[in-house]
C-alpha cells in the first residue's frame, strides 16, 4: 500500500492521483464550452491566456482554453506545444504569436522558475506588455484572426492571466457573451 504513493512521487506521476490540483479544466469549463458549441460560430478563434516556456521560445496555455480546439473544434491563438518544432506556412506565425503572447501577459512574475518577462523584453525576444485595448494589441489579435476571448475558471493548475476588469470596461472592443463560475467569453469587435 506504502509503495505506490512512494513511487508515484518518485516518478513525479503523483498529480495523476489528485486531479483537483493539476488538472487545467475545470466543470465551469465544460460548461462554458457546451455554451460555445450552441452559440459560436465554429469559424471563431479564441484568445487565451498564456505564458512564456522554455527560456522565450514557447507559448503555452495557462487555462482551460488549452481544451477548446478538442472540446469545441475552435481554434486558439496558442499553437499545441509540439509544432514549435514545425515550419509554419506563414513563415512569421510564430513570431506573430509571441508578440500577441507578449501584449497580454501581466509583467509581474513573481512564481518561483517562472519565466522573467521582462528579460524576455530586453532580449527583444517579445515586445512591452500592451493593454488589451491597446491598438496594437488589437492589431496583433486581428493579423491572427482571433474574433474572440476565452478567459477559463480558476482552480488545479489553471493560471487565468488576461485582464477581465479591463475587457469589462473597454465595451467597444469587447463584448461579454457568457459569464458564469468565473468562465468568461468576450466577442472582439474592431
Amino acid at each position: 500500500m506504502i509503495a505506490a504513493p512512494v513511487l508515484a512521487v518518485l516518478l513525479g506521476t503523483a498529480h495523476v492521483g489528485d486531479p483537483a490540483t493539476s488538472n487545467y479544466l475545470q466543470k465551469a469549463d465544460e460548461q462554458a464550452f457546451n455554451w460555445i458549441n450552441s452559440n459560436v460560430d465554429a469559424s471563431a478563434k479564441f484568445l487565451i491566456s498564456s505564458e512564456f516556456s522554455y527560456l522565450g521560445r514557447a507559448v503555452t496555455a495557462s487555462d482551460g482554453g488549452m481544451w477548446l480546439p478538442l472540446l469545441t473544434g475552435h481554434n486558439v491563438s496558442v499553437p499545441a506545444l509540439n509544432s514549435w518544432m514545425e515550419r509554419p506556412i506563414e513563415t512569421d506565425f510564430f513570431t506573430r504569436t509571441k508578440v500577441l503572447a507578449g501584449y497580454t501577459q501581466p509583467m509581474t512574475e513573481a512564481e518561483p522558475g517562472a519565466t522573467d518577462l521582462a528579460g524576455l523584453v530586453q532580449k527583444n525576444i517579445i515586445p512591452v506588455e500592451r493593454s488589451l485595448s491597446n491598438s496594437e494589441t488589437l492589431d496583433a489579435m486581428r493579423g491572427l484572426g482571433i474574433t474572440h476571448v476565452y478567459v477559463g475558471a480558476r482552480g488545479g493548475r489553471s493560471k487565468p492571466r488576461l485582464d477581465v476588469v479591463e475587457m469589462r470596461k473597454d465595451a467597444q472592443h469587447y463584448k461579454l457573451l457568457y459569464f458564469k463560475d468565473g468562465v468568461y467569453v468576450f466577442q472582439v469587435i474592431y
